[in-house]
């Protein structure tokens, strides 16, 4: 019975003996994942053999800007970290041949599109039995300025960047090694497993301490000490000294006796021989990208930093001694600033958000942190701020809201659309009804023909305010630019004050050009809206000319960069107030704007510019204060033909004898419908009821040539309704007849089971034509 109890005590113990390990090991792993200031993450491998990220720490999403949410679940490439692929392709290719990769040096884009330089250090671990990467990055951005800006051996900062890393161990109760981290190796040439279990502690250290303590190593592991940010100098394998900052606590077992130490070591090697820790943090801040001010305990400056006179305009001689509100803007009430002296005065750290004044007058933001320092006694003797420059950030978030506006615009402009152009379906197919009926010659016809023009027009309008609000890609084609001006001149002449007179000059025997409507219209606009601006507190002349141009090879290089060749050149001129000569080499700069606060985010110009790059074209201006400007815009002609339309009789409105199933929730449309496609020949059934046709149509499936539907319709979509009569008839053909703003393609609407669309308002020509199209196309 005895030697039953012994061992279930031995089998007990090594069992909690492993558990101890396992939840040391986690310990280590967790502590060294959760404290580590550098960006590290888990990622597991997918069957694409990149990784996808199951766990991010503090430092990565401070260091990117992404919160874990954003990236947890998404690959490197889906959230476009990587500023160069290849350095994510070198990166995966040595772990696949390697397993493990130190110190590469990469590029990579942070949320704010910013992109800095790290230094990866990653293996491929196991969890769960599945293999997932390990990936640890440090920024080195600021290193390399330091590294420039203390103009010490390039040799000395390169050892500074390479020995950069944080090696984590753990000693026994005796001081032998039981964990040492990968950067052991980098810190001393060691590899982790010629130290755990095989070496001491003190092997592997000189016998001096730098601090000048008199407690030397063994006295701090007699005594069971804990030890913060100490300065040893340690022997590397090759026999030379590394001076480290080492931190360490104490192991305690489940019984709280003595187990061993816990720690991490920093190389500091670099910075102690290049300078003193003082001399090191003054460099660190000279070369901050953030404004850093130091003033004395009633505000005179008394320190800014290089990037304070880069972002304010006053040199550190005009801010020595200056207050800060020499950059006060006016935009903060007195209380703003009472406050914020009334929280440091008191000793505590103010944050918040400035509109300060550069020298120059103009405004900008700042992001800013206000920190008392005290002396020795504890009395304030000065306060830092720290600030970052955030005008950018505020205008992008701006332009967010904005483009959510014009999101929000457009989907209203969509259900506009749906309800406006269901009313000029009835207007153009009823009047087209009448008109049949009436002799040619008749007084009434010709009346109703020009309300039939008017509805035509009317439905022009629709589709021009559905072209300026979606969010659609750009999808360029073979076009004639005439018509996009002249139309949209129409539609902004009810936007432009009355007071600005509107003149066009388009030549004849335009060339085409190969472009995107839509930006051609964005282009026209904004050139348009600009020139308005210019001449919004005035009377004035803006001149629209469209021509076509012959560009020779040295004018072309000389003053537009572009290959000779034939060119349209719209031209935008105004009689307003010009541009100033120091401003109109930045007016195509982002964010870069003349307008007042709230009247431009500085974005138009630089889009309009980046639109016609991306057509293989330039933009100039020409200006003359007071006078007005000239805004030129070349396209090259198009080398290749629009593809003709394969329609020999556009006017031929055929007809036929099919069972047709019309189906419109619009109880005239209905009506309409009906009535139109039995003066074609056809035989109707028609519905208001979704639900109701499907029911019609499950009772006889065979017994229909076509289905023509609605798109927006309750209880069931028209989407939905195709999916369901497919099920019951899949060679049934199906026409999509919408007046929303959706914008199907041929390819879209076959997944969805339809054989054609027609847009409302349509003519009774063209469901004529569209019918016996698609009846053609199915026999």
């Amino acid at each position: 019975g005895v030697t039953q109890i012994i061992g279930v005590s031995r089998d007990v113990t090594e069992r909690k003996e492993s558990e101890f390990r396992l939840q040391e090991s986690e310990d280590r792993f967790r502590t060294a994942f959760l404290t580590s200031p550098d960006a590290v993450t888990i990622s597991r491998l997918n069957e694409f053999g990149e990784g996808v990220y199951v766990d991010v720490n503090i430092g990565f999403c401070e260091l990117t800007g992404y919160s874990a949410k954003e990236v947890l679940g998404k690959s490197s490439t889906e959230i476009n970290i990587w500023q160069n692929p290849e350095d994510k392709n070198r990166l995966l290719s040595i772990l696949k041949r390697e397993g493990q990769v130190t110190n590469l040096e990469v590029q990579f884009r942070l949320k704010n599109n910013t992109v800095k330089t790290g230094l990866v250090s990653a293996r491929i671990i196991n969890l769960g039995g599945k293999s997932h990467i390990l990936t640890v990055t440090r920024d080195i951005d600021e290193l390399k300025k330091a590294e420039d800006s203390l103009r010490k051996s390039e040799e000395r900062f390169r050892q500074v960047a390479d020995l950069s890393g944080d090696w984590i161990w753990e000693v026994d109760r005796r001081g032998v090694f039981t964990y040492c981290s990968s950067a052991l190796f980098q810190a001393l040439g060691y590899t982790p497993e010629e130290l755990v279990g095989q070496r001491h502690f003190l092997e592997i250290l000189d016998s001096k301490d730098l601090d000048g303590s008199d407690l030397k190593p063994m006295d701090h592991f007699d005594r069971k000490l804990s030890f913060h940010k100490r300065v040893v100098r340690h022997l590397h394998k090759d026999g030379r000294i590394v001076i480290m900052e080492t931190s360490g606590e104490p192991i305690l077992d489940d019984y709280g006796a003595f187990a061993g130490y816990r720690g991490t070591n920093t190389d500091i090697t670099g910075l102690v021989r290049a300078s003193e820790s003082q001399k090191l943090l003054a460099a660190v801040v000279e070369h901050a990208a953030e404004s850093i001010v130091v003033t004395d305990p009633h505000g005179a400056i008394k320190y800014v930093n290089p990037a304070f006179e880069q972002t304010c305009g006053y040199s550190r001689d005009e801010a020595i001694d200056a207050n800060p509100r020499i950059l006060k803007s006016g935009k903060h009430p007195a209380h703003f600033y009472a406050d914020l002296w009334e929280t440091i005065r008191r000793g505590d750290i103010w944050r918040g958000h400035f509109i300060n004044k550069k020298k120059d007058g103009s405004l900008f933001e700042e992001e800013a942190t206000i920190s008392p320092l005290r002396d020795v006694d504890g009395q304030i003797a000065n306060y830092v701020a720290v600030k970052r420059d955030v005008t950018k950030e505020v205008s992008l978030q701006n332009q967010l809201v904005q483009s959510q506006k014009m999101e929000a615009i457009g989907t209203l402009a969509g259900g506009i659309a749906h309800d406006f152009n269901n009313i000029l379906y009835a207007i153009t197919g009823y009047t087209e009804m009448a008109m049949d009926d009436l002799p040619e010659e008749s007084r009434i016809r010709r009346h109703l023909g020009h309300v039939l023009s008017a509805a035509h027009r009317a439905a022009d309008m629709v589709k021009q305010i559905l072209a300026f609000s979606r969010q659609t890609e750009p999808q360029r084609i073979i076009l004639d630019l005439a018509p996009i001006v002249k139309e949209g001149l129409k539609f902004l002449r009810g936007s432009i004050p009355s007071t600005i007179e509107i003149r066009q000059q388009i030549g004849s025997s335009l060339g085409r050009v190969e472009a995107d409507p839509t930006q051609m219209h964005q282009v026209l606009m904004n050139l348009c809206l600009n020139a308005a601006q210019a001449m919004k507190e005035t009377t004035g002349i803006m001149t629209v000319e469209l021509n076509e141009i012959n560009l020779d090879e040295d004018y072309g290089a000389r003053n537009l960069s572009l290959k000779p060749g034939r060119y349209v050149k719209l031209a935008v001129s105004d009689t307003g107030h010009g541009i100033l000569p120091e401003n109109i080499t930045r007016i195509f700069e982002p964010y870069f704007t003349t307008k007042g606060i709230g009247e431009g985010t500085g974005l138009g110009l630089s889009v309009i510019h980046g639109i016609v790059l991306g057509h293989g074209g330039n933009v100039t201006v020409y200006s003359i204060p007071e006078q007005g400007s000239t805004f030129n815009v070349f396209l090259p002609v198009a080398e290749r033909e629009s593809e003709p339309e394969n329609d020999p009789d556009s006017s031929y409105i055929p007809s036929g004898t099919e069972r047709i199933l019309f189906v419109d929730d619009e109880e005239i449309l209905v009506e309409m419908g009906e009535a139109i496609l039995e003066r074609l020949g056809y035989r109707v059934v028609t519905s208001m009821d979704p639900l109701n046709a499907l029911e019609t149509f499950r009772s006889d499936p065979s017994g229909f040539d076509l289905v023509l539907t609605d798109l927006m319709m309750p209880k069931m979509t028209g989407l939905e309704l195709a999916r369901q009569i497919k099920i019951l008839n899949p060679d049934i053909p199906i026409i999509l007849c919408t007046g929303f703003g959706h914008k199907f393609t041929y390819e879209e609407a076959k997944e969805n089971g339809f054989s054609g669309i027609i847009s409302k308002p349509l003519s009774k020509r063209g469901i004529a034509q569209m019918l016996r199209k698609t009846i053609h196309q199915i026999s």
